[in-house]
């Protein structure tokens, strides 16, 4: 590829940069709600929640297994 021009893995390969920033954020996330619940927050740690679930989405889609899977 011309320098500076980023390529997409192939499909079914693992995305390391994405899968490295999903997980930097499940973490920020995860930081975000658990101070979010010692203030008694509920709203703010319902969206760390959304976040957290987002990102560990993101995090399986990155990752070499493939996509994630809805669960209840």
């Amino acid at each position: 590829t011309p320098s500076g021009t980023a390529t997409a893995p192939p499909a079914g390969a693992p995305d390391s940069a994405a899968l490295s920033k999903a997980l930097k954020d499940a973490q920020a996330a995860y930081v975000k709600g658990e101070a979010a619940l010692r203030k008694g927050d509920f709203a703010a740690y319902g969206q760390a929640q959304a976040e957290l679930k987002s990102a560990l989405e993101r995090a399986v889609n990155a990752s070499p297994q493939g996509k994630a899977t809805a669960t209840p």
